[in-house]
């Protein structure tokens, strides 16, 4: 399943809305290698002088051959090409060593303020599609800073040299990473949609760990790990009919919207008498499509044949 359902539509097309053309890879990494943006151009250039030396070749070799083949894989995630930067850092750090460059530190001084800017804009932009309440001032912030570690590092590069531009960057890109990971990040509430769905679950006291309500949770319509590091391993990830059976045990289900008229007539058919108590919405990370999660429990109060002349299985709560 693993290699035929995942890895080949992977290496045949863009799966899951996840196709880009080659060369994506390469325009992120002066995203994913910054603060130390600045070193690319000069870890390029040392590489290529010292490439008959064993060490670079040994790195050339570890780094180019896998970039190609991500690069030229349809589908592709940011996340992909991370076991390369190591390689990365090696001939970075060499370049580091040898100072590189009148026009490696220009090009990377450039880098170096367009990645800044970069993640400043995206700080923006995240804190006002997806932020809740406090998200537009932490996002100013982590924005401010990490612009400045573009731009300071740039200028101390060009002013003096590389070790100058690493450390003034590196040492305001880790005050701003900081702030984007544990001021922004937490605060863009319509991403995290399996926490929210989980303490919707707790809210309507029927959280299973509580000791109370019966587990484990069914989920269906949402199959991200995350609702499983939130819910306990044992949460049942399948269809409509396993939250329809789950209900019918008196387990709760959380459902994804689009799955309720599938679950409503599963309920029906099984005389199952279930009422949706809570809802919760926003967007999906791993896709970027919007989601909504429905909180289901069994009704005692809605009795069997109500449950199975058709009608509804109870009263919605509103969004």
């Amino acid at each position: 399943k693993a290699v035929v359902g995942d890895l080949a539509p992977k290496l045949a097309r863009g799966h899951e809305t996840h196709g880009a053309p080659p060369g994506l890879h390469l325009a992120l990494s002066p995203l994913l290698m910054f603060p130390a943006t600045v070193l690319l151009p000069a870890a390029a250039v040392w590489a290529w002088r010292r490439r008959s030396e064993p060490f670079v070749r040994f790195a050339l070799a570890w780094l180019v051959p896998a970039w190609l083949v991500f690069e030229f894989t349809p589908t592709k995630l940011v996340h992909y090409p991370l076991p390369l930067y190591g390689a990365l850092a090696w001939l970075a750090a060499g370049a580091l060593a040898e100072g590189g460059g009148r026009w490696t530190k220009r090009i990377g001084a450039v880098l170096s303020v367009a990645a800044g800017a970069a993640l400043a804009g995206a700080c923006i932009w995240a804190a006002g599609a997806y932020g809740g309440p406090g998200a537009k001032g932490w996002a100013l912030v982590a924005a401010a800073l990490l612009l400045a570690a573009g731009v300071v590092g740039g200028m101390a590069t060009l002013r003096r040299d590389l070790r100058s531009g690493v450390l003034a960057a590196g040492a305001l890109g880790v005050a701003g990473h900081a702030v984007l990971a544990g001021g922004l990040a937490p605060r863009l509430d319509a991403l995290w949609l399996s926490k929210r769905g989980a303490d919707a679950l707790a809210a309507a006291n029927l959280d299973p760990r509580n000791g109370v309500t019966p587990g484990p949770v069914a989920v269906a319509g949402y199959a991200e790990p995350s609702i499983v590091f939130r819910l306990g391993t044992a949460t049942e990830l399948g269809g409509v009919d396993a939250a329809a059976a789950a209900l019918a045990q008196g387990r709760p289900a959380l459902v994804e919207l689009a799955q309720e008229p599938a679950l409503r007539q599963a309920l029906a058919q099984a005389r199952t008498p279930a009422r949706k108590v809570g809802e919760v919405a926003g967007f999906d990370y791993s896709n970027g499509d919007p989601a909504a999660l429905g909180v289901w429990r069994g009704d005692p109060s809605i009795s069997r044949d109500a449950a199975g002349d058709g009608s509804s299985p109870g009263p919605q709560t509103p969004r």
